[in-house]
């Protein structure tokens, strides 16, 4: 089992610089790479040490995918994450890559690494699949974008160390492009029994074609024991209604958002409305936080044991 622990003093940004020789070190002055031995789920420990209060630290995983964001005390703050560490296809590009580095990101206002651990781990996976409504793909941005949408990037901050999150979300991707570009065959590769599918996809096909391949994708994960959960995308807007000056949800009533409810109750998949609740205004982190809040007030009674796990791994929601 691989099992790894990394001191740091003040000076080992300069000391330890990444070598692909020996698998570990430092990637920039932030940024500490550490490669493992095989795709799968690992639990990861970061220790900082501040000898004054600081705030607004982030803690990024990979290219942009937030872990923690927060004050911390004077003293020591460790936060503990499960991780998945497996190939994708990066933006930009057509064919899966082989992906076997763990980066580690802590973004602060001054030099506060005292220790990082990395172990393998055995936990579920939640597989997030399909389209992201992030503006732009800014990988290896140390700043959570402040854009529409794009929760995705942003989830791994609300779920504990019970569960790991693998991002496989692209812009514009319909059930169709998803599968025939290659991400459903990369992100396929090595999930199983107990894992969790989240599929959110832009409407790019017939109404009929678009029921047609999200009942395929839900068929496909009840056979090989994975649960699915369907989103609804975001709509961005809001239009009033009448003198009263009410507000609804522009496009509630469209043929996506259809479509997404009759197959979830068609096949009793649990649906995740956020065309209701996320909107133009809400950045990406808060957006996060609304959908682990709605994952867990539909998952937390569900009679389908899996779905209950699901909602007991998210955290830090209201």
């Amino acid at each position: 089992m691989f099992c790894r622990k990394f001191l740091f003093g003040e000076k080992a940004c300069k000391k330890d610089i990444y070598e692909p020789e020996r698998g570990y070190g430092f990637v920039s002055e932030q940024s500490f790479r550490v490669d493992v031995p095989r795709p799968g789920e690992y639990k990861v420990t970061v220790t900082l040490q501040a000898e004054q209060a600081l705030g607004k630290i982030f803690i990024f995983i990979g290219s942009g995918n937030l872990v923690f964001l927060g004050n911390i005390s004077a003293g020591s703050f460790s936060r503990t994450m499960t991780v998945n560490v497996g190939d994708r296809i990066p933006v930009g590009q057509s064919c899966i890559c082989e992906d076997r580095a763990l980066l580690i990101t802590v973004a602060a206002p001054c030099s506060c690494l005292s220790s990082l651990s990395v172990k393998e781990a055995a936990c579920p996976t939640i597989y997030i699949a399909g389209s992201t409504e992030l503006a732009k793909e800014e990988q290896g941005d140390a700043h959570p974008p402040q854009t529409t949408g794009g929760w995705q990037r942003m989830f791994t901050a609300y779920t504990n160390e019970k569960i790991a999150v693998s991002d496989h979300s692209r812009p514009g991707l319909t059930p169709d492009s998803f599968r025939r570009e290659g991400h459903y065959a990369a992100m396929g590769q090595y999930s199983r029994s107990g894992d969790f599918y989240f599929l959110q996809f832009a409407y790019g096909e017939a109404e009929n074609d678009y029921c047609r391949q999200l009942i395929r994708y839900i068929i496909e994960c009840r056979e090989r024991l994975i649960y699915p959960v369907l989103f609804t995308p975001p709509v961005y807007g809001k239009i009033s209604m009448g003198e009263d000056s009410s507000v609804r949800e522009k496009g509630a009533d469209n043929a996506c958002v259809w479509a997404c409810r009759e197959v979830g109750r068609r096949t009793e998949t649990p649906v995740i409305e956020l065309h209701r609740l996320i909107w133009k205004d809400c950045d990406a982190y808060t957006a996060a936080g609304i959908v682990a809040r709605e994952i867990a007030r539909s998952c937390k009674s569900h009679p389908v044991r899996g779905y209950r796990f699901l909602a007991d791994c998210l955290t830090s929601v209201s």
